[in-house]
This record gives structure tokens, sequence and C-alpha cells, in this order.
């Protein structure tokens, strides 16, 4: 899968890890990060950045969230990940 196809498909991977209850999210979480830190567009970055905001309140997440946004090379995808993380600023 690739394209616009991965970029929803990243979005919907998200939201259902992010609503069971009776699923460890780790692996999801993991490969979200993975995939905003090392897959070579830049929009499919985002969705996985964007993806990780439904595990937020999951410990270490906005710390790996804040760690895509301190290694993003593409000026676009950065202010999106800025914008997302404006009102977690203050926080750890």
């Amino acid at each position: 899968m690739n394209g616009e196809a991965l970029y929803y498909f990243i979005g919907y991977y998200g939201d259902f890890f992010a609503s069971r209850e009776d699923v460890d999210p780790e692996k999801a979480i993991d490969r979200l990060v993975a995939l905003g830190r090392e897959h070579p567009q830049n929009y499919i970055r985002l969705a996985a950045f964007q993806s990780l905001f439904g595990f937020i309140d999951q410990e270490g997440v906005l710390k790996e969230a804040k760690s895509l946004l301190a290694t993003e090379g593409d000026a676009m995808v950065r202010r999106y990940q800025e914008y997302y993380l404006e009102p977690y600023q203050n926080e750890e």
C-alpha cells in the first residue's frame, strides 16, 4: 500500500487502535513513530504524526511527537507539527 491509500489507512489504523481497550497500543504507537520518522513521503510522515494524537495521553507519546518535530526536515510538515503541538508546549 502506498500513496493516498496509505495516507487514509494510517488515519484509520490510529483510530482503530486508539479506540480499542482490549488491545495493547504499543505496537501501533511504535509503527506510527517509525513511519513519522522514516517514511520518504512528507504527507505520510504527517499522517503518522497526526495519528499519534489518538494516543497523546499515553505515557511517552507526547515526547515521541515532540521528537518527530525536532527531527523533521521538511518545513511544511514542521509547520503542521508545530500547530498540532501548540496546546502541549508547556507539557513534558
